[in-house]
Order: structure tokens, then C-alpha cells, then sequence
């Protein structure tokens, strides 16, 4: 099974073992539909309709299901491969004409999935918006994806505009409007020392105008310059740096950019501190049944409304968010590092904040043992006993001989990263 409930660990076993299965199935949600590379010879779709955040059926698109029907076969795989697609209801009963006909909404299905689709370009609508702008201020986000994709040196290039697929389907005005109007924002935008900040963190970070605008007026400059000229300072302090800044931003910053599960502030500091200093999965649950989110952890249990469930989908889609607004604030220290025209260099205790997001280990040692496929807990107590995981070569050959290491109980995924290392 293969699902976004399962953590990382467990998702890429299941991939691992149908990859070198003869015989294997997997069944799975939409997210091997997300282009995974998990080819398979055959593929069904149980269903056409998707539940909502709201738990009501909603159709998939043709483009979804043609998506999810493409994990079947690959070239040099095998000369053919079958996709098969089941409906939900696919008839309703005509009583005049005492007959089953299919319902408007499948027939779609029906056609051959390898006929002729029309081609489309997402940037047509931004071009198109961009140009009907009346006033960009207004809706500055609009531009947000011509800033990333197009605005070289201060302004937007042609050139790179018309060499997409978009230029064949509107004509010459509307991408003159649109170059013409973003570039008239950008002219008067340079006008602004804190607007040039915002635009320089959105095209760096790749994050809409808006966002950007929020992290710049939230950034605590004073803070982060005492931060700096400390440099004793540990990856702790730049945690709780981190952290500090988060607390200014609100419940609804954090649904909207971070998770829907963080709708405090203390959710979301109680969760990097727990996540960071080693705390388990189950540790992080019970923290989050103490502030009501989710139902009482049951080790061995699985419920998609259990508090375990809630902390696997804060990392599966949400740590990547807090890792993404750690990398943002980055950008800002170095903007202020080279404003104030500070000689020295950032600290690797800033430079490594991300990763320690991203691991949930703050030690440099640990993170060497972390990146090594260890788990959490014991890349902590690894690191604090030894400076390199090559340092466990000593270990690795007393396992091999008792099979037991002291004081430590060997499992699976530990047993895994013991041979990776001695190989």
C-alpha cells in the first residue's frame, strides 16, 4: 500500500519492493498519479471521483485519470501494458425509455486515450491577465509568475516569452500589454528600497509578491544583526531566531502557507522544537492530543483522523513548507549581511538551520548519521559519541560478529544503515 499517510521511510520500502517484485501490486491513492517513477504493466482505476476537504465526491478530470493510467508500461519494460478504468455509477436509469444510459459525465473515458488532445499553455492566462491589469498594484501577485519565469536584469524578456508555447496561441498585443505593464511595475518598484527586497526574495525564493511582502515587514533586523555579531551563537539560538520571526506571522499565515494543522502558534513552535530536538512520531502526537488536534495516539494503530496521522501529514507536506520559509529568512540575513557591509562570513550554525528543519537533528554530527539513512534517535546518541559515521567501522565489525550492538536494540532500518555504511 502506498499512501501520503505512510512517512518516507515506509513509502520508499513499498516502492523498493514492487520495483523488484515479479508478481507485485500496489494499491495506492492519487499519489503515485503525481509522476512518480514506479512503472507498472497494468493499472486500474477503481473509482472517478476524489473526496474533498469537505469529504464530498468530486469527478477527476480526464487529464487525472490519463495521468494516472501513464504508470502503466514504460519503454524497455515490456512490448504492451493494460489500463483499466472503473466508474463509480456509470448509469442512470431512463424510465421513459426504460433503458440505462451513461451519465454525460463518464463519456469522456470513452474515448481512446491516445487520441489527438489539444494542445494548451498555462501561461496564456497569465499573459492574458497580466494585460487586462488596470492596475498591477492592485493584485501585484498576478506578475508573480513573469517575475520568476521571465524578468531578467529589472525587466521582462521578450525573448523568452516568445519562444514558448504560449506566443503561438494569443497574439502579439496581449504579450506586448503584459510585458509593458509588468515592466512599468518593476520601473517604479526600483523607486522603492523595501519594495526591491520584496521582489529580490520572490524571484530568489520562487514565492508570490505577497508572501514575500509579509516575511520582509515581519523580518527582525535588529534581532538578526545582534544574532550575527554573537559568534558563539548555536544552531539552538538560530532555531529560536527562526522561531521568533515565525510568532509575529498568525494562525492564518500558518494554515495558508505551512499546514492546515497549525492554526496557533504554539502547534507550530511546539512541533520544530519536539521535531528538532529528537522527539518521536508518537511523542509529537501526544503533544498534538494535548492541544486538540487530532484523536488519541494508539501506537500500532492507524486512523487518518489520529493525532499520529496529522503529524505524518505535517511531514509529509508540511516540513518541506517550514524548510522552504527557513531558506526565505536566509536570503533576508544575507541581504542584511551584505547591506550593512559586514566582512564576516554567516555562521554554518545559520547556514545548516534548514537542513536541521529537514532532518530534525540540530547537531552537526547526528546530521552526518541522519544523511546516512540512520533514524532520528539514534543519529543523536551516534553523534554524541562519534565524529563520523565512519567512526562506527569499529561497531559495525562487533555487530557483525554478535549480531547485537550494547545497550542499543538493532532494527530493520538501523540494521540497513549499519551495511550502507560499511559498503
Amino acid at each position: 500500500m502506498h499512501t501520503q499517510a505512510l512517512i518516507e521511510e515506509e513509502q520508499q520500502a513499498v516502492e523498493e519492493f514492487f520495483k523488484t517484485s515479479n508478481k507485485g501490486v500496489v494499491c495506492a491513492t492519487g499519489t503515485l498519479a503525481q509522476g512518480l517513477n514506479l512503472p507498472a504493466s497494468a493499472v486500474v482505476v477503481n473509482t472517478t471521483k476524489q473526496h474533498n476537504e469537505e469529504d464530498l465526491p468530486k469527478p477527476l478530470s480526464k487529464e487525472e485519470v490519463i495521468n494516472m493510467l501513464g504508470r502503466a508500461g514504460r519503454p524497455g519494460l515490456g512490448f504492451q501494458s493494460i489500463g483499466i478504468i472503473v466508474p463509480q455509477y456509470p448509469a442512470l436509469y431512463d424510465q421513459e425509455k426504460n433503458t440505462y444510459l451513461l451519465d454525460e459525465e463518464y463519456r469522456d473515458f470513452l474515448e481512446r486515450i491516445d487520441a489527438v488532445v489539444p494542445l494548451s499553455s498555462g501561461l496564456i492566462n497569465v499573459i492574458e491577465t497580466v494585460a487586462s491589469l488596470t492596475d498591477p498594484n492592485e493584485d501585484p501577485d498576478k506578475l508573480t509568475f513573469l517575475l520568476h519565469a521571465a524578468v531578467k536584469d529589472g525587466l521582462v524578456n521578450e525573448d523568452i516569452i516568445n519562444k514558448t508555447v504560449a506566443s503561438y496561441f494569443v497574439g502579439s498585443e496581449p504579450i506586448n500589454y503584459a510585458i509593458q505593464k509588468c515592466n512599468l511595475w518593476l520601473e517604479n518598484a526600483s523607486k522603492d528600497t523595501k519594495m526591491q527586497k520584496v521582489i529580490g526574495l520572490a524571484q530568489k525564493s520562487a514565492i508570490p509578491l505577497s508572501l514575500a511582502k509579509i516575511l520582509v515587514e515581519t523580518f527582525d533586523e535588529d534581532q538578526t544583526s545582534m544574532l550575527l555579531a554573537l559568534r558563539s551563537a548555536t544552531t539552538e539560538d538560530w532555531i529560536r531566531w527562526f522561531l521568533n520571526n515565525l510568532k509575529k506571522l498568525g494562525g492564518e499565515f500558518y494554515k495558508t502557507y505551512i499546514h492546515s494543522v497549525f492554526t496557533n502558534c504554539d502547534l507550530l513552535v511546539g512541533f520544530i522544537s519536539s521535531w528538532t530536538s529528537g522527539k518521536s512520531i508518537l511523542e509529537i502526537a501526544q503533544l498534538f492530543y494535548s492541544l486538540e488536534v487530532g484523536k488519541e495516539p494508539v501506537p500500532g494503530k492507524r486512523s487518518n483522523q489520529s493525532a499520529i496521522a496529522k503529524v505524518i501529514h505535517v511531514l509529509n507536506d508540511g516540513k518541506r513548507n517550514i524548510v522552504h520559509l527557513a531558506n526565505c529568512y536566509l536570503y533576508l540575513v544575507e541581504e542584511l549581511n551584505s547591506s550593512r557591509e559586514l566582512e564576516s562570513e554567516l555562521p554554518n550554525e545559520l547556514l545548516m538551520l534548514s537542513t536541521c528543519l529537514n532532518l530534525g537533528v540540530l547537531d552537526f554530527e547526528a546530521i552526518k548519521f541522519r544523511k546516512k539513512g540512520f533514524p532520528r534517535e539514534l543519529s543523536i546518541k551516534f553523534g554524541e559519541i562519534f565524529s563520523s559515521p565512519y567512526d562506527v567501522k569499529n561497531l559495525i565489525f562487533m555487530w557483525s560478529m554478535t549480531n547485537e550492538i550494547e545497550g542499543i536494540q538493532v532494527s530493520e532500518r538501523l540494521r540497513t544503515a549499519l551495511i550502507s555504511i560499511n559498503s
